[in-house]
């Protein structure tokens, strides 16, 4: 390429062109980089803008005399001003800072970051202010700006929710806190697989007796509860492990090294990957119950001691108002309780009831001639026995001296007969020691059945007594079977 330039010149009477003509290449080559430069330029500036439109940050940019020439998409969404609204930063801090002494505040301090920033070409810091939008509303904003040649370049960042997240998280911590640290029970969160205590409220804190500091330094829970309380407690401990909640009671070992009962609500908690690794436990202080507790079960059983010989000797002194203090067999006032019960279920049931009344033979004279111990002796030897030979249902009964009587329930009278001649029989064998030598006796016999000869108990005693008179009669060491003869 060349630049051409062209005029007549007059030579005489003839007029010639003269051309003057320059090589341009390096012009040209100059002015197509200008163009492209330029055509790179306003691409970039596209791309800027653009990228500052569609930004989700609100940004808004500034020339250096403060003329604000661009706001985005996101700082009109959020905060409702146009560049009709806010043409510089002076009608900016107006409408965001209503209040005079707080925007002189803002003011201040972007004065001094601006000239900070600009002499350490950095940004300048990150602050957060009240910024009151178009609408009225204020909102919480994180504002940072950053100088590109003459442009100021800001972000606008929202931080409201984030500030309402943070603060209701501020008050449901310090909520947290109070109450855990204002309440009487002891509150106590541990890593169970690296033993470190993560929280402990002041009840734990006082009870232990340690400090904010060794609690956190400490080893847990082996710092404080003994091996034998914890190797007692290990199923439990494993079964909250596996996701159970349990109860548990065990000896905290303070500081000074006491001991102080405290009973845990212990509660498993899962990790991020879903295994359970955190126990939370909830406790108080049970000594005094357990004291209280201990009193009690020691006054129950001084009480329980005390009931059982209250009732042993009750039965004691029952069975002293029913039962012969020499033989051990029962008393006339225990039959006469007993037998008029026993013939009503007789008569009911349709059962027999033999009476055997039996005395010792010539006991008087045993008395008369070897002393009453040695009579004794065979009231003894004749109770045994009747004792030994009684049924369960048997009633052996010392009726009075040296009379006996045996009441025997569903016996009839041939089976009456047959248990008398026994004891008869048995009797003869009996043998005391007196000086040396071996003493017997006799037993006489006599018997009544009910109902065939009485449906009346007092009568049928009186008539096994009159058959028992009867045997004495006839000789002795016999049995006789009351009936209307011997009555006559």
């Amino acid at each position: 390429p060349v630049d051409i330039k062209i005029g007549p010149v007059k030579m005489g009477a003839e007029t010639y062109i003269v051309a003057f003509m320059r090589d341009i290449t390096k012009r040209k080559q100059v002015e197509v980089e200008l163009v492209k430069a330029k055509q790179d330029a306003e691409e970039s500036e596209a791309r800027f803008k653009k990228s500052l439109e569609f930004s989700p940050t609100p940004m808004a940019v500034a020339d250096h005399t403060g003329k604000l020439i661009f706001l985005n998409k996101k700082f009109v969404e959020t905060y409702g001003y146009t560049l009709q609204d806010i043409q510089n930063i002076d009608q900016w801090s107006l409408q965001a800072y209503p209040d005079i002494n707080y925007r002189n505040l803002v003011l201040q301090e972007w004065g001094q970051d601006v000239e900070n920033a600009l002499k350490n070409n950095t940004a300048t810091p990150i602050r957060a202010y009240q910024v009151t939008c178009k609408s009225g509303e204020v909102k919480t904003v994180e504002i940072t700006a950053y100088f590109e040649k003459e442009l100021i370049i800001g972000h606008f960042q929202d931080i409201s929710e984030r500030k309402q997240a943070e603060e209701a998280l501020r008050l449901e911590q310090e909520f947290v806190n109070n109450a855990l640290n204002n309440q009487p029970d002891t509150f106590f969160l541990f890593d169970f697989t690296s033993g470190k205590a993560l929280r402990w409220n002041q009840a734990f804190r006082e009870i232990s007796g340690y400090s904010d500091e060794e609690i956190a330094a400490l080893p847990a829970p082996a710092s404080y509860y003994s091996a034998e309380d914890l190797a007692r407690e290990n199923n439990v401990i494993q079964r909250i492990m596996q996701g159970e909640t349990a109860s548990i009671v065990m000896n905290l070992i303070r500081k000074d090294g006491k001991k102080i009962a405290t009973e845990y609500q212990a509660a498993p908690i899962k990790d991020e990957k879903g295994e359970y690794r955190f126990i939370i436990a909830v406790g108080r202080d049970i000594t005094e119950r357990t004291r209280a507790e201990n009193e009690l079960r020691t006054t129950h059983e001084t009480l329980q001691t005390q009931f059982n010989e209250i009732n042993t000797l009750k039965e004691t002194l029952q069975e002293q108002v029913i039962r012969d203090p020499l033989t051990k067999l029962f008393n006339r006032r225990y039959l006469d309780e007993t037998l008029g019960r026993e013939l009503i279920r007789a008569k009911r049931e349709n059962i027999p009831i033999s009476f055997l009344m039996m005395d010792i033979d010539h006991f008087k004279k045993i008395n008369d001639t070897y002393g009453h111990k040695v009579g004794d002796k065979f009231l003894e030897a004749l109770s045994n026995l009747l004792a030994n030979t009684a049924r369960g249902s048997d009633i052996a009964c010392r009726f009075g001296g040296e009379e006996f009587l045996l009441t025997l329930f569903g016996a009839n009278l041939k089976t009456a007969v047959e248990r008398a001649e026994q004891l008869r029989q048995r009797c003869t064998e009996l043998q005391i020691q007196y000086q040396g030598s071996n003493l017997s006796a006799t037993i006489s016999i006599g018997i009544s059945t009910f109902p065939f000869h009485s449906q009346n108990a007092e009568d049928l005693i009186i008539l096994a007594d009159k058959a028992l008179y009867q045997s004495k009669q006839r000789g002795r060491n016999r049995v006789t079977v009351w009936s209307e003869d011997i009555n006559s």
